[in-house]
């Protein structure tokens, strides 16, 4: 899981830092299933960056596709670098040792997740255990979260740092114990976790400090004895071999000598280990951070090292410093190049010099290669110019051949739209001259309907002359039933025939009565005719109206019924005009 040391934090993060830790470990947001647990690790650190940052879209992108995922169906555990969001001063438990933790930021390091994000992390993932880091001590904390009116809740553990360099003496661990047995995603009864602490390793410090001085005043207490045993043994000698001329004072003094000596070789030899002890740390330290081998500051401080051990080795010092030049000669060069420390000037290591050789020989090997690349991509790419040179060729023809076609459906193009036009204005005259037609054909049909009202008046005043005709021709039966009497009676008595004025009369209302009847006939067949000849011109009018033929063609046909007929009413009119005055 990627820290905030390792790539930095939200709007810090080192481009580089992340793109060595990807190609190194892998993609900072993944998920695994363990025991029918599944572990979800999201880069909280790129994901409190701006959203428009690749890191803060890679890890959102991770979020969603997790959550559209319906195959996780087992039980998450949520892992954070960073702590998640709780109020200042929140409790953390009692195996805490350091202060509660507070919000608090700054350069590539922000000591808990922005609530916002923290509650859209928790929603979404929904875990039933989190584990985060960063903070260097325990920290046991449970999220709430509120959602359709159900809380719920979400515990967190903040593992302590395993070093005691980071800043807490009481370093520790955890052990997480998972049982494959899962129900459901909530199941938080199938994993147990456990707080395991180290030693305190300053108390181990301090007894390794306090057994040295142990050591040292041991040394001291045994030089001391040694010293006062040892000169009571020669003033004895030299009392014997003077006849102990000599004063006892000499032994007191030697002794005390020999005391001062002892505490002096106790000194020298912890200054010896310790300059031992400190000049190893150098070369780790040095070893560490420049681990390939060989290196021109690796071995500078080897030389260094060996220049401050030699004149502590007593005897050995020139035989080692004959040794130490021999290298010296072997390992550096005499090229001169600068240097970080003093005098500012080193000598190249031969191992360097090589390097830089093979190296060269390397970037001309790639160089050549390179170059025989390019040219044959250079004809490569020649080839396919001249194929396209080919293909522009053919196409330039085709888009000349195809401007022409568009040039000639562009002519077409306008004849069919003038084509249209004259169409459109011809239509357009049509349905004027339609409409004028229409106008002369609605003021025909009414006159004609006026002419058959007044045939209709006509017809009930023949039909009224008939009944008066009817009543004629019964008093002219009666009449004419009498005068045949009258007639048979004179006959019979072969009278002479007188006319009189009254038969004159009679006679001529005999004559009247029969040419009304004959012209009531022909009136009556005359109405017939005019009916169906005016009813078979409307349906006439109609099937010429549904039939597209040339509407002049069709006017006059029309035109030359109606006259017919109007003549055919006037005759029938004048017809009836005369019979009216028929006495």
């Amino acid at each position: 899981m990627a820290g905030n040391h390792d790539i930095g934090f939200g709007w810090s993060i080192v481009p580089e830092a992340y793109e060595r830790y990807k190609t190194v470990f892998g993609d900072p947001n993944f998920s695994l299933t363990i025991a029918n647990h599944t572990f979800v690790c999201i880069d909280t650190l790129g994901f409190s960056g701006a959203s428009e940052s690749v890191y803060y879209q890679n890890a959102d992108k991770f979020l969603n596709e997790f959550v559209a995922d319906e195959s996780n169906v087992f039980p998450r555990i949520l892992l954070s670098h960073v702590p998640l969001y709780r109020p200042d001063n929140s409790p953390c438990g009692s195996i805490r040792n350091k202060p509660l933790i507070k919000q608090g930021s700054g350069y590539q390091y922000q000591n808990l997740i922005v609530e916002p994000l923290a509650n859209h992390i928790l929603s979404n993932i929904k875990p039933v255990l989190t584990l985060s880091g960063d903070d260097h001590d325990d920290c046991i904390f449970t999220h709430t979260l509120l959602a359709d009116g159900v809380e719920t809740e979400y515990p967190e553990h903040s593992i302590a740092t395993f070093s005691w360099l980071q800043g807490n003496i009481f370093p520790g661990f955890a052990l997480l114990s998972l049982n494959p047995d899962t129900q459901g995603i909530r199941d938080s009864s199938a994993h147990a976790l456990r707080t395991c602490s180290l030693p305190p390793q300053l108390k181990i410090y301090n007894w390794y400090i306090t057994l040295l001085l142990i050591s040292v005043f041991g040394c001291f207490v045994m030089g001391l004895w040694r010293a006062f045993v040892t000169g009571k043994t020669v003033g004895e000698t030299q009392r014997k071999k003077e006849d102990d001329a000599v004063d006892r004072s000499i032994s007191v003094k030697f002794a005390a000598s020999c005391a001062l000596r002892g505490l002096a070789n106790g000194c020298w030899l912890f200054g010896e280990v310790l300059i031992v002890l400190l000049n190893e740390i150098r070369l780790k330290e040095t070893f560490e951070k420049y681990s390939k081998t060989p290196h021109k500051i690796r071995t500078r401080e080897v030389f260094a090292v060996l220049d401050e051990i030699i004149p502590q080795l007593g005897v050995f010092g020139p035989l080692v410093t004959i040794i130490k030049d021999e290298l010296f000669q072997s390992v550096f060069s005499k090229t001169l190049t600068s240097c970080e420390v003093e005098p500012f000037v080193e000598r190249v290591p031969f191992f360097s010099i090589a390097g830089r050789v093979d190296e060269a020989r390397h970037v001309t090997g790639l160089v050549s290669e390179e170059a025989e690349k390019a040219n044959d991509s250079l004809a490569e790419l020649q080839q396919r110019v001249r194929f396209r040179d080919h293909d522009l060729q053919i196409l330039y023809k085709k888009n000349m051949a195809l401007k022409q076609d568009i040039t000639d459906y562009q002519l077409k193009q306008e004849t069919l739209l003038s084509k249209i036009k004259a169409l459109e204005d011809q239509c357009h005259k049509y349905e004027l001259e339609k409409g004028e037609s229409a106008y002369y054909y609605s003021a025909k049909e009414d006159s004609l309907k006026h002419e058959i009202e007044k045939l209709q008046v006509t017809k009930t005043t023949l039909a009224q002359k008939n009944a008066i005709i009817d009543k004629l021709t019964v008093f002219k039966t009666a009449y004419n039933d009498a005068s045949s009497s009258a007639l048979d009676e004179i006959e019979k008595n072969k009278t002479e025939l007188i006319v009189d004025s009254i038969g004159m009369v009679e006679y001529d209302i005999y004559q009247a009565e029969r040419l009304q009847e004959q012209f009531a006939e022909i009136l009556n067949y005359q109405m017939d005719d005019f009916e169906l000849a005016l009813s078979q011109l409307r349906k006439k009018k109609e099937i010429l109206v549904g039939v597209v033929i040339n509407e002049t063609e069709r006017d006059a046909s029309y035109m030359l019924e109606v006259s017919r007929i109007d003549s055919f009413g006037k005759l029938i009119l004048a017809a009836a005009r005369a019979g009216g005055r028929v006495p």
